[in-house]
């Protein structure tokens, strides 16, 4: 929680300085409204529904030993929040059942854990990777073709609780656990990946700022393929290397999350 309290008063005063935010008030309530209300940093959403899914495992915890109870909320969510609105989307019918057990994006930590701790046969996983390649190409397919018809983007099935970005989000999860990384990388591989890994959260923080001036920069927009392509790994590697830098502060190592 800290290091997102200090980056967003950080981004905030740097929004503020840049002209990207006006303030209206200088009243701290004001401003705690506006870091709460998640309107200094849109990609910040994370951190407040992180929060609520910490809040959720003292439960949680309780029903590991009962697979087919953390099955049914993985289902039941599957099904409700992430495949209905899709098919309502599709055929033109509103309907919308609550399950607050099942709600929210509560399905990634409990599925995660149920295939963290199982392993699936060969069959299983190829299933699972078809139907993830299948769900991805059906989003952006038909991403593309309402957008054309409507002539702007759209966003009418887009959402990460979706059921293209859980089996994505499943489907890499398995790949990844399924590699032997043994054979493929030697130890000084895994060290370089470990300290990656370390740097990652301080990358998320800050990315935002390095887009920003990437993109006044190059004199890009975030429509264009070379953005969303050649700029990836490059917008990557130079927060990585900040982070790397704000990481031999002491005071700042404190924040950047590492």
């Amino acid at each position: 929680m800290i290091p997102w309290l200090c980056w967003s008063i950080i981004i905030l005063i740097w929004k503020v300085s840049t002209g990207q935010i006006t303030l209206e008030s200088y009243n701290m309530l004001y401003i705690m409204n506006l870091i709460l209300g998640n309107k200094v940093e849109n990609v910040y959403w994370f951190f407040m529904t992180l929060f609520g899914i910490y809040l959720c495992m003292p439960v949680l915890a309780n029903l590991v030993k009962n697979r087919k109870v953390l099955w049914y909320i993985v289902g039941t969510a599957f099904i409700m929040y992430s495949c209905f609105p899709v098919i309502n989307q599709i055929i033109g019918i509103n309907m919308s059942i609550t399950i607050p057990v099942a709600s929210g994006l509560i399905i990634f930590p409990v599925l995660g854990y149920l295939l963290a701790t199982m392993e699936l046969r060969r069959k299983t996983r190829f299933w699972l990777y078809a139907s993830a390649i299948m769900a991805t190409m059906f989003r952006y397919i038909y991403t593309y073709i309402w957008s054309y018809r409507t002539e702007t983007t759209d966003v009418s099935i887009k959402g990460y609780e979706k059921f293209y970005s859980v089996l994505l989000a499943a489907a890499v999860f398995v790949l990844i656990k399924n590699i032997k990384w043994d054979s493929i990388l030697k130890q000084k591989g895994k060290r370089v990946l470990h300290v990656l890994a370390s740097y990652s959260f301080g990358i998320y923080l800050i990315h935002m700022i390095v887009i920003y001036y990437e993109l006044r920069l190059f004199n890009k927009t975030t429509s264009m393929w070379s953005w969303r392509t050649i700029f990836v790994p490059m917008t990557y590697g130079i927060a990585l290397c900040i982070v790397w830098a704000l990481n031999k502060i002491p005071v700042i190592k404190k924040i950047i999350g590492r």
